[in-house]
């Protein structure tokens, strides 16, 4: 029995790219789920250049993130909710970490399920059935979104506290911050339901053997509906908050440049002063790094959706499934780096985790 479809690169595509693709892969019976043109000489990419990036990426690169980052994002938590850090900006920050640690262990999940699967096929393919709908269609996705809101709402607050820092407090308050936390969770996790409702498991007979598989749903049947829907929660969740971002941090570095003179003037060199330009800068990293690791995929899921043959069973499915494994890492990281970032760019963050872990 063979491989589904590669359901643990969710993250780097669009919604209507994984309903197509799992779409495709579930009409083939099982134990016939090939693709017969990766050898063909139409590929831009080889086969083997495909299994080589999967094993470099999927196998060793992302495991060794998804642990690293996990460890960071719970450190990250655990200094953010001292009580010597509880501000509007941390709580964001926090909200941050717990997103960024669910999506690190979907992807360290992915990838031991993309080794158990080479390993035993017909139980990888059992465990792959019964997960895939929520953790894999649903799950992996909400929390790469959710990730991507509190992004956008970070560099959104850090451009109110620059342009307007007396107004700032009001604007961006804790019960404020508080209220756009909940709701960024809530109203994400309730718009993907429908992701979560497209594919159910089952039980088929194949070549005298019963499998457990998966198949759509009644719902997933529906493909006017997951077309259009999957385009609209593409461009809501994702191009959007990255047009915002790119907007917000040009803002930004325009007014790093023309007010940090100024600002250490009027308060004679004061550490105060300087502590706020290192949050802010250190914000617009956070920002720079996720644009970074981003944009890819959203390019990555452009071109699928303009070259149809750019996709999981096109005529170029082999450069499609090699960048699916580099926007998938480079998503990984960026949930993995925000301690790094944050140990190297705030004073009193790098002081509070001294102070709580004695190191």
């Amino acid at each position: 029995m063979v491989r589904l479809v590669d359901s643990s690169f969710v993250l780097n595509i669009s919604s209507s790219d994984l309903t197509r693709d799992v779409d495709q892969a579930i009409r083939i019976p099982v134990g016939q789920r090939r693709r017969p043109i990766e050898e063909s000489p139409l590929q831009m990419v080889s086969k083997h250049v495909m299994d080589k990036t999967t094993i470099i990426f999927v196998m060793v690169l992302i495991p060794c993130f998804s642990v690293f980052g996990s460890i960071g994002n719970v450190l990250s938590l655990r200094v953010l909710v001292h009580h010597r850090m509880r501000n509007a900006t941390n709580m964001v920050l926090a909200a941050l970490a717990v997103s960024d640690l669910l999506f690190l262990l979907h992807a360290f999940y992915f990838s031991f399920l993309k080794l158990y699967n080479q390993r035993n096929p017909a139980a990888g393919e059992y465990l792959r059935a019964v997960t895939f709908p929520v953790l894999g269609s649903y799950g992996s996705v909400v929390t790469a979104r959710i990730t991507t809101c509190l992004t956008t709402m970070l560099s959104v607050e850090r451009l109110v506290a620059v342009y307007f820092p007396m107004k700032a407090k009001v604007m961006c308050g804790r019960v404020m911050t508080t209220t756009c936390i909940i709701l960024i969770y809530l109203v994400t996790a309730i718009v993907f339901i429908p992701m979560a409702l497209k594919y159910n498991g089952y039980y088929k007979t194949v070549n005298n053997q019963t499998v457990y598989t998966m198949g759509t749903s009644e719902l997933g049947r529906n493909t006017v509906f997951y077309l259009v829907y999957g385009n609209v929660l593409n461009v809501v969740f994702r191009l959007i908050p990255i047009l915002v971002l790119i907007l917000v941090n040009i803002l930004i570095a325009c007014a790093i440049r023309r007010t940090w003179s100024f600002r250490r003037s009027m308060s004679n060199g004061g550490s105060a002063s300087y502590e706020q330009n290192r949050i802010t800068l250190m914000l617009l990293m956070v920002s720079l790094v996720f644009l970074i690791c981003i944009l890819p995929g959203a390019i990555h899921s452009i071109v699928n959706q303009i070259y149809k043959q750019y996709s999981r069973f096109g005529s170029q499915s082999n450069i499609y499934d090699v960048f699916g494994n580099i926007t998938y890492f480079l998503e990984t990281v960026n949930s993995s780096v925000n301690f790094v970032i944050y140990m190297a760019f705030s004073t009193k963050f790098c002081r509070t985790y001294k102070q709580i872990f004695c190191c």
